[in-house]
């Protein structure tokens, strides 16, 4: 599912909600999420019975280029890590 398909969804559940007004919101929480990843003193977000978003770093090291086999130097990065609550995977797998 895309985000417009979401919002497609979302205004065809809550007939009374505008369709901008919800594109506002799924918005909003999405950057809310990206600006608690970003932020320096959690790292995290943790959303209760949907899961949790963390940063986990990468650490730099030497790569090789599959084209031509030349060696090069991969820098540190972040990655984001989701670990699904219980509550989650319980309602994904009843039958």
């Amino acid at each position: 599912m895309i985000r417009s398909e979401l919002v497609k969804m979302l205004a065809h559940k809550n007939v009374g909600i505008i369709r901008n007004d919800l594109e506002k919101i799924v918005e909003l929480i999405l950057t809310e999420i990206i600006n608690s990843l970003k932020n320096t003193e959690f790292g995290s977000c943790e959303l209760r019975n949907f899961g949790r978003f963390s940063i986990k770093t990468q650490n730099a090291r030497l790569g090789r280029n599959p084209a031509t086999g030349a060696r090069i130097n991969v820098p540190i990065k972040k990655k984001i890590r989701f670990k699904a609550s219980s509550v989650l995977l319980k309602r994904l797998n009843e039958n």
